[in-house]
């Protein structure tokens, strides 16, 4: 038997609208066993009542298990586009409290936003020349004048990165209401 995830590309195929899955879409698991068939039960019964959300490049952001049950049973999916500016919000937003996830669910889920907020806040950090310089104009002012202050204490490039990881940690666990402990 093949699993969920060659099931879902498969079906994802048979759907040109959809450009792929966008990351924060695949933060969350996908159902299997009774709740898929439930889920697959309840469309083919009533239809869509959800629509599948696509981002503005086309990109599956919301509704991965909704497209597959409309595969399974054969019924026409109903699209809507998200126009926002925050995708990784949008998907938080209408999964969490949506989805019933057990303490460790959510902090795995903690991790992959972590994961995903990573790449901003290095960006953030970039390399901060600003300290070389008052560095160097400090170590100029004491040897100009004896009775010159102490450096000021400066900043470590390791410690801002460990400040800005402690951040980006916190966000995610805050984000996904999972506690910053098992993030």
């Amino acid at each position: 038997m093949t699993d969920i995830n060659t099931r879902f590309k498969d079906a994802l195929s048979h759907y040109p609208q959809v450009s792929s899955v966008h990351p924060a879409a695949d933060l969350f698991p996908m159902i299997e066993d009774d709740e898929f068939r439930e889920l697959c039960a309840d469309i083919k019964d009533r239809g869509l009542q959800q629509p599948i959300v696509l981002w503005k490049d086309g990109t599956l952001l919301d509704g991965r298990n909704r497209l597959m049950a409309c595969h399974v049973t054969n019924q026409k999916p109903l699209f809507n586009r998200y126009d926002g500016d925050d995708p990784l919000q949008f998907s938080l937003s209408a999964n969490l409290h949506r989805r019933h996830l057990n303490p460790g669910q959510r902090a795995i889920v903690a991790l992959k936003v972590r994961e995903m907020l990573q790449p901003a806040a290095r960006e953030r950090q970039g390399e901060r020349t600003d300290l070389k310089r008052r560095a160097a104009d400090i170590s100029a002012n004491r040897r100009e004048s004896p009775q010159a202050p102490a450096p000021a204490k400066v900043e470590q490039p390791a410690k801002q990165a460990a400040s800005e990881q402690r951040k980006t940690t916190a966000q995610a666990a805050k984000a996904t209401g999972a506690s910053a402990r098992s993030v």
